[in-house]
């Protein structure tokens, strides 16, 4: 009665298992027919994959509105009055009261001067109008570059773990043909072979999830560049020997550039709310009487605001608050960046002391499976020894191989941090 338990219950379990492995490869089924594999090419190099990436980016449908905005300052700055001429005119007539024929007709065209120093100051604003579009493009492609970064890192994960399932499944395999000649042989129960074929089965189940989180990462591969092509070649950095954040990191270079463009704001409504100076040139034919003749004269006049007004110095503090949060978001982001690059070489510190403890469990593992599988073999121990050596050892290369790759994701990372670009 206990072998018939000890069968029933391995029986179920396979039941359980055949469920899974059928219920993951319909699942695999379905997500393969909706998804071409990637194309890998010799000749595809990063660079096209980080360029085809940026142009890719949402972030690019605001820049021909950026493009523009430096355009449109840099012309004020370029124009020698302050905004559009005005043109005036004026007809006094007494036809409908006294009706002595006064006659006056009067013309004028006014134009804003600029303020001394204020055209300066406008081509400053132009000037730093234009390099903000440049500093936003070079931050644009810093964001892009680890975006590009973490989707290669997932492709090459997804790659190993598949691989590595490869070999557990034929690993697998070998053990579960040795069982079943040793079945055949009378050396082992047929519940041997069956425990074996359940493994089988659940490793089959795992190929099944690897095979999805390739696709997976190819689909963000493909979302992210537009491509259904990428490089033959695993993506791979050296870790830079530079340790600190520099001040022309693109994400620090933007928010600088924006806080030089808030302080000429701050300049520019301050010399607007004061006002600006208005010339004014006119003609003007008048006549007192009918009796009289015409006279025709020529007219300048010069308007010169004075005195400055409540509205215009609250206006001035508002951009002087925004100038100040650009200073703050500054700084924030300047320890930000430093607290992630201490947090990333610290991390491939203690990866680097994992990876020599782990290759030494892996080789141990790798040795003891291939005694325990002899063994069995032999008839010198049962098929649990062998298995649990087996598992072991898979589990000692799934570990070795994450750790490989994690310590090459904190050295991209650790250089996508310092502002390198691929």
């Amino acid at each position: 009665m206990p072998g018939f338990k000890a069968l029933h219950v391995s029986i179920s379990q396979l039941l359980v298992m055949i469920s899974i492995t059928l219920l993951a490869c319909s699942s695999a089924t379905a997500a393969e027919a909706s998804h071409s594999p990637l194309t890998k090419s010799e000749r595809f190099s990063i660079a096209e994959v980080f360029s085809n990436a940026v142009e890719h980016a949402p972030e690019m449908l605001s820049s021909p509105a950026r493009q523009d905005q430096a355009s449109q300052y840099s012309k004020v700055g370029n124009s020698m009055i302050v905004g559009n001429p005005s043109l005036q005119g004026s007809y006094i007539d007494d036809r409908v009261l006294d009706s002595v024929g006064l006659r006056e007709i009067e013309a004028r065209l006014q134009i804003s001067l600029w303020r001394p120093g204020q055209r300066q100051q406008a081509q400053i604003l132009g000037d730093r109008y234009q390099y903000l579009n440049e500093s936003w493009r070079l931050n644009l492609r810093w964001e892009v570059a680890g975006r590009v970064r973490q989707v290669l890192a997932e492709l090459q994960r997804a790659e190993t773990m598949l691989q590595l399932r490869q070999q557990a499944i034929a690993s697998t395999e070998q053990l579960h043909q040795l069982t079943e000649a040793l079945y055949l042989n009378g050396s082992v129960a047929q519940l041997d072979v069956m425990q074996s074929e359940a493994l089988l089965l659940q490793q089959q189940g795992l190929l099944f999830n690897a095979e999805a989180a390739l696709i997976d990462a190819e689909l963000n591969y493909t979302m992210l560049t537009g491509l259904s092509v990428r490089p033959a070649t695993a993506y791979s950095e050296a870790q830079s020997e530079h340790a600190e954040i520099a001040q022309d990191h693109p994400l620090l270079q933007y928010l600088q550039a924006n806080i030089d463009v808030a302080d000429s704001q701050v300049e520019r409504i301050r010399r607007q709310a004061n006002g600006s100076p208005l010339l004014g040139f006119g003609v003007r034919r008048e006549r007192g009487s009918r009796q009289q003749e015409y006279i025709d004269s020529l007219g300048l006049s010069l308007n010169i605001p004075v005195g400055k007004s409540p509205v215009a110095a609250a206006q001035i503090s508002d951009a002087r608050r925004q100038q100040a949060d650009l200073l703050v978001a500054r700084q924030q982001a300047y320890r930000q960046l430093n607290r992630d690059l201490q947090e990333a070489s610290h991390l491939i510190e203690l990866t680097d002391q994992q990876l020599g403890l782990t290759e030494a469990q892996f080789n141990l593992s790798q040795q003891r499976s291939t005694i325990a599988r002899s063994a069995f073999e032999l008839g010198e121990t049962d098929l649990l020894q062998a298995v649990l050596a087996l598992q072991q050892a898979q589990a000692a290369e799934q570990e070795l191989r994450s750790l490989e790759l994690r310590r090459q994701s904190l050295i991209i990372e650790y250089n996508h941090t310092l502002g390198i670009l691929p």
